[in-house]
C-alpha cells in the first residue's frame, strides 16, 4: 500500500496582505463605477425634463465644467502666515459673496446635494 502525505499550505503575512489589496482595489473599483456612472442614481437633476438652451445657460451664466472654488483656512486669530483676523475674514466672505459664489460644504458637494441658486 502507497501513503500519502498531506500536503499543509502554510498561509504567510506576504499572502493575507495580498488578499487584502485584492478586496481592497475591488472595493474602490466599486466605488469608482458608481462614482462614474450615469444615470437617475448619479444625477438627481437628470430627469427634470427641460434642458437649458445656450441663451439661458449664458444668462444663469451655467458652471458647465464643474469648477468648484476650495477655500481652507487653519486658524482664525491674529494675521499671520496661516491665519486670518477676524475682520478680514469677514471682508474676504463679503467679497467672495459679492461675485456670485455661494458656500456649501464638501460633503454636500461630494454627493452632489447643491441647493444654491443657478450660475
Amino acid at each position: 500500500m502507497v501513503e500519502r502525505r498531506k500536503t499543509r499550505i502554510k498561509l504567510t503575512r506576504r499572502f493575507y496582505f495580498l488578499i487584502l489589496g485584492v478586496v481592497a482595489a475591488l472595493v474602490l473599483g466599486i466605488v469608482i463605477a458608481a462614482a462614474t456612472c450615469s444615470g437617475p442614481a448619479a444625477n438627481p437633476f437628470s430627469n427634470m425634463g427641460k434642458k437649458l438652451s445656450v441663451a439661458e445657460m449664458q444668462r444663469l451664466k451655467v458652471n458647465e465644467a464643474g469648477s468648484v472654488m476650495v477655500l481652507e483656512y487653519h486658524k482664525i486669530g491674529e494675521e499671520g502666515r496661516w491665519s486670518r483676523s477676524p475682520d478680514a475674514f469677514r471682508a474676504e466672505l463679503k467679497t467672495i459673496y459679492d461675485e456670485g459664489y455661494r458656500a456649501i460644504s464638501l460633503t454636500d458637494l461630494v454627493t452632489n446635494n447643491i441647493k444654491a441658486p443657478a450660475g
